[in-house]
């Protein structure tokens, strides 16, 4: 196996796409939330990590093989943004399309990968939590907890059932989950397509804003918004985008993608106008839902969020 040491800047919110919202100096104007400061920047200054999506291969060792998957992706992916913005997708085939670059680029930050590393616990911690349960009232159950662990750890002794469950009554009982980025980076595109025939079963409607705002983004610009959890214990993965109420992926300045995930899809896209202050709104949870960049091609719309 051969290793490849170059290290690349991968950007999690592709370039391409952050170039929709550039200004006519062909630059972004960035506002750190953190620090509260504004500047313009060109797309290959923010929102990028060294070696973000290197993987081991059969071949090579630290491989670039995943970055080059993305960038094919967003070169088929993103005219179609354009033909969404426009009200020209013409099949089926080009909306599915769509959706996978949707769940893709919610899956490819650093907010998804510690979001995937929570749910693992919580699933994880869950399963050992009911293994130990078990084992601690019988005995069958006892002996192969004490197996697994004379063969996973040569022999740390494990606690007698009595201790299991004072240990279990102070729910003390956790796991820290580690993996690699061959293990993420599996996971969040084994996940996109199950969330992207989620999200084609809803309801899709573009705004076009009409008034002088426009619409900002983000360095996590696919924006999952929960309102409540009741009654959506069923995930659709191991995500947090099958929980939600609504799904905001701002386009560019003129347009802006809602998902509305407790309506059905009548198989049609919609396309509304919208009015100054719904702008505002949705610029809003934009805003908020940022990590720490927000991205928009003039300052005002900017200065309209502290």
């Amino acid at each position: 196996m051969k290793a490849m040491n170059k290290k690349v800047s991968s950007h999690y919110v592709p370039q391409a796409y952050l170039r929709k919202f550039i200004n006519p100096e062909k630059k972004l104007y960035i506002k750190n939330k953190k620090t509260g400061s504004i500047r313009q920047g060109f797309t290959k200054s923010v929102n990028y990590l060294d070696d973000f999506y290197v993987v081991d291969t059969v071949d090579e060792k630290n491989s670039q093989e995943i970055e080059q998957t993305l960038g094919h992706l967003e070169s088929v992916s993103l005219p179609l943004l354009n033909k969404l913005s426009e009200a020209n997708i013409s099949s089926n085939s080009e909306w599915a399309d769509v959706a996978i670059y949707i769940t893709i680029q919610y899956g490819r930050t650093p907010k998804y990968k510690r979001q995937l590393k929570e749910i693992m616990g919580i699933y994880t911690n869950a399963r050992i939590r009911q293994m130990l349960e078990k084992a601690s009232i019988n005995e069958n159950a006892y002996e192969d907890l004490k197996k697994i662990n004379q063969e996973e750890t040569g022999g740390f002794k494990v606690p007698s059932q009595t201790e299991l469950k004072s240990l279990l009554e102070k729910e003390i009982v956790e796991s820290e989950i580690t993996y690699g980025n061959n293990i993420y980076v599996r996971t969040f595109f084994e996940e996109a397509y199950t969330l992207a025939d989620y999200i084609l079963k809803k309801r899709w409607r573009v705004m076009h804003r009409t008034g002088e705002a426009t619409f900002i983004t983000n360095d996590f610009p696919v924006i999952v918004n929960i309102y409540s959890i009741d009654g959506k214990e069923d995930m659709a993965g191991l995500s947090y985008m099958s929980l939600a109420d609504r799904i905001y992926f701002p386009i560019s300045p003129d347009v802006c993608l809602i998902i509305f995930c407790d309506e059905s899809n009548d198989g049609n896209i919609d396309h509304f106008n919208t009015i100054e202050k719904d702008v505002l709104e949705i610029n809003k949870i934009i805003y908020e839902s940022a990590e720490q960049y927000v991205i928009a091609n003039n300052e005002k719309d900017l200065k309209q969020h502290t």
